[in-house]
């Protein structure tokens, strides 16, 4: 039996492009691109030509409605931005389908939730935290000891073409960002925005 993702947000910028991405693998049977604009999600599915591929209306913030068209799908991807995060993942636990998403902070009351419902979430799969972890536990495979990773990444990007990427700018720079640290000696340490800042020159794009 094939994998079953119900991708949230599957036909916006980030959610259309995972959803291109899964249709690359045999193994996934559905996918259903659950949408509040169920416009944009015909569009994408007509574009898409894959009997694959189902369009399923959802209000996210509506958990118990929500739960009841996720329950029986082995993933709940969420492809929108963070500012839904709370409602998705009780929406994922209500449920009892794994979660993933691209961006979130989740609280301890959160993660109990998770514990106590018994499935697993993973949480920031985008560029950093996300692949760039992938990259840093392969390169430091690589070698018989690990002392430092450094990680930059460069992104051309206006500042806010949607309100999604302005609440992630803001919480980026934000003065206060208790998640925003690194790993020494055992410890987290929080930092501030721009903590050690330095020139790096990347190539051209």
């Amino acid at each position: 039996m094939g994998h079953r993702i119900f991708v949230l947000g599957g036909a916006g910028n980030m959610g259309s492009e995972l959803t291109r991405a899964l249709l690359r693998f045999p193994e996934v049977e559905r996918i259903a691109i659950g949408e509040l604009n169920r416009d944009a999600a015909e569009r994408l599915a007509g574009e898409l030509n894959d009997p694959r591929v189902h369009v399923l209306p959802i209000d996210v913030t509506r958990i118990e409605e929500s739960a009841a068209q996720v329950r029986g799908y082995d993933v709940l991807m969420n492809a929108t931005f963070f500012g839904f995060f709370e409602a998705a993942i009780r929406v994922a636990c209500c449920a009892q389908v794994n979660y993933a998403d691209l961006i979130s902070e989740p609280s301890a009351e959160q993660i109990a939730l998770v514990h106590q419902s018994g499935i697993t979430a993973v949480s920031g799969l985008g560029c950093t935290p996300g692949l760039s972890n992938v990259l840093a536990r392969h390169g430091s495979n690589q070698f018989e000891e690990t002392q430092e990773i450094h990680i930059h990444w460069a992104s051309f990007r206006t500042v806010a073409p949607s309100q999604g990427l302005l609440d992630t700018i803001i919480w980026e720079l934000a003065a206060a960002c208790p998640t925003r640290q690194y790993y020494l000696n055992g410890h987290f340490r929080v930092v501030p925005p721009f903590h050690g800042s330095k020139l790096v020159r990347f190539a051209e794009p």
